[in-house]
């Protein structure tokens, strides 16, 4: 019996990417979460990232070079259309999403980095302490939301034209550019499913103020779910 593990942190969209494909190819696997930097080096020592697929002791990382494996592995169903046009613009969308929602998401951690380290970085004097532990007495909270933080707005601005690129690509069909999911629904998939259950605030109601892309995500939530039969994890 083939032995399938698939190595990743706990929130990964290029990793849902591959679980997405292992779903849809009916491959069975063991799910293992990896924290420590030093176990990544060891699962990855030539790109040291994740995800990392394990089948039957031979590693591949990255989602890209997993995804071409597993192809090569599991020929069907393919991730790619038969027709060399469609391919050619399922293969652009998947790259122009994993970049473009990698570099929004950055950008937002960047400047939650930023703003937690200047508030550390903060130092009251003894008269703004005695107000802080005044307010605390008295429940007042002085956390600023996250979406008042400098540069938060302009991001997730950003990142809701995307989600507007995204619905005219897919258009009324079920699938970008065919009647059959690729591996641009995949790398859409991830994304998006990472941008929802994620930190980032609003997304989930970016999602479903666009119905067409949220029953997208929902669809292939759904293959993720039963699409294995007994997914398992491991800490």
């Amino acid at each position: 019996m083939t032995s399938v593990k698939l190595y990743s942190q706990l929130m990964n969209p290029f990793t849902e990417k591959v679980a997405c494909a292992l779903a849809l190819k009916q491959v069975a696997y063991l799910r293992c979460e990896v924290s420590d930097s030093e176990e990544i080096k060891r699962l990855s020592p030539d790109k040291q990232i994740l995800p990392v697929l394990e089948v039957d002791g031979k590693r591949v990382s990255g989602s890209n070079e997993i995804i071409g494996w597993l192809d090569e592995l599991y020929p069907e169903p393919s991730l790619y259309s038969s027709d060399p046009n469609v391919k050619r613009r399922q293969q652009s969308l998947a790259e122009w999403s994993d970049s473009s929602f990698a570099f929004y998401w950055n950008r937002w951690l960047a400047v939650i980095e930023e703003h937690e380290r200047q508030q550390r970085d903060a130092t009251p004097g003894l008269l703004s302490r005695i107000h802080q532990h005044v307010d605390q007495r008295l429940g007042i909270e002085h956390e600023v939301p996250v979406e008042d933080i400098p540069g938060v707005r302009s991001i997730l601005s950003e990142l809701e034209n995307r989600m507007d690129d995204l619905v005219g690509f897919l258009g009324t069909r079920e699938f970008f550019y065919a009647d059959e999911m690729s591996v641009a629904d995949l790398a859409v998939f991830g994304m998006m499913l990472v941008m929802r259950d994620g930190p980032m605030p609003r997304t989930a109601d970016m999602l479903d103020a666009r119905p067409s892309l949220s029953g997208h995500i929902q669809r292939l939530s759904k293959l993720t779910r039963q699409g294995t039969g007994h997914l398992e994890e491991e800490g």
